[in-house]
């Protein structure tokens, strides 16, 4: 059975999902909210009509000094991804450094050289993976 397509509404903040479904959208147009001490984030198109569970990740924008949230405890795994400068992020109680790739390339081999080969061949193991 197809799932169908949400349907989104303009909202103050940006494009909003009123129904259930897959959509696509750019990021520059979907819902976002704003704060002067926590950033910028992109809620992806959640309203008070429709949630999606299944979808785990924002996008926040950081200026300097602005913390991106609290110390709390998520149920499941949280990850960061830095795209333009650099965080500390206060993990266990240890500060770590995270800070986006430092040099530009648009090199494949440069961009690749401090890493392994790729080599033909199957993976080791399919265990876990789901289509195994």
């Amino acid at each position: 059975m197809a799932v169908p397509e949400a349907r989104l509404e303009a909202s103050e903040g940006g494009l909003v999902a009123k129904t259930e479904g897959w959509f696509a959208v750019n990021i520059r147009d979907t819902a976002w909210m704003t704060n002067p001490v926590l950033g910028d984030v992109c809620i992806f198109s959640e309203s008070d009509d429709v949630s999606f569970p299944e979808l785990g990740y924002t996008i926040a924008v950081l200026a300097p000094g602005q913390s991106g949230g609290r110390y709390h405890r998520e149920d499941n795994q949280e990850d960061f991804l830095v795209l333009q400068g650099e965080c500390i992020a206060l993990i266990e109680g240890e500060e770590r450094l995270l800070r986006a790739w430092e040099q530009e390339t648009d090199q494949p081999r440069e961009a690749y050289a401090p890493h392994p080969p790729w080599k033909l061949g199957r993976p080791e193991s399919f265990d876990g993976l789901p289509w195994g």
